[in-house]
């Protein structure tokens, strides 16, 4: 391998990184990849792919913040408009699909990194799709309805009051919001509305379609991705 490919590998995997593990800085990789793509295509194909790749892996292996920041990432390129709304959405399909299949701590596992993006895409979903996002959030409900919370009894002897059960909290509060039409807080900066000029030029076109094995039967089957023609 050459330095110039060397380096190219080291800049992809650094970024990819920063991705996975900080949280609060999805939007501004996303406005840096999509700004990218206006200029370099190919570096940002190949970001994606490997996007998806890490994803997969932190899924088969039940990582709990990784696959939530990189889900969040590709929801902050649909709201640019660099992943296709119907690509994205189809991923949170997937997870619910996983969870509708699975019992107890693995299904609240998958319904955990749904319930979790939705601030950061509610305005672009509800804008692009509303009766996908409805469905959503419908498919949200029913699942939360179906839990079954019995797995937390073997927390109690570790705990001096009740337990919480924090994801039915963040539910109710996603839900309120949805009611109010506020959802995003003025906490997760949108900095890409600061190029909304230079990212209108970003048009859709098809890309990769990849289905990766996975222990948890996650298939991360369509990304399209919006590149400049």
């Amino acid at each position: 391998m050459c330095i110039r490919d060397r380096y190219k590998e080291y800049m992809i995997d650094c970024f990819v990184d920063c991705i996975r593990h900080l949280n609060q800085k999805g939007a501004i990789y996303a406005t840096v990849l999509s700004l990218l793509s206006l200029t370099i295509p190919q570096f940002v194909e190949i970001c994606l792919e490997r996007v998806q790749e890490v994803l997969q892996k932190d899924l088969d292996k039940g990582e709990i913040i990784e696959p939530k920041n990189c889900v969040i990432f590709l929801g902050e390129l649909m709201n640019i408009g660099t992943v296709n709304s119907f690509s994205f959405i189809t991923i949170l399909y997937d997870l619910l699909n996983e969870a509708e299949k699975t019992l107890d701590e693995s299904r609240d596992y998958y319904i955990n990194i749904v319930v979790s993006v939705i601030p950061h895409v509610y305005e672009g979903l509800n804008d692009k799709s509303a009766l996908e996002f409805k469905n959503l959030i419908d498919g949200i409900e029913n699942l939360m309805k179906k839990r079954n919370l019995k797995y937390l009894d073997c927390i109690k002897p570790f705990k001096a009051t009740d337990i919480n059960d924090r994801l039915s909290d963040f539910w109710s509060a996603i839900k309120d919001s949805v009611k109010q039409r506020k959802l995003r807080p003025a906490s997760l900066y949108k900095p890409y509305a600061d190029f909304a000029e230079q990212l209108s030029n970003i048009k859709s076109v098809s890309y990769t379609h990849l289905t990766l094995p996975t222990i948890y039967s996650v298939q991360i089957s369509v990304v399209a991705v919006s590149l400049k023609k």
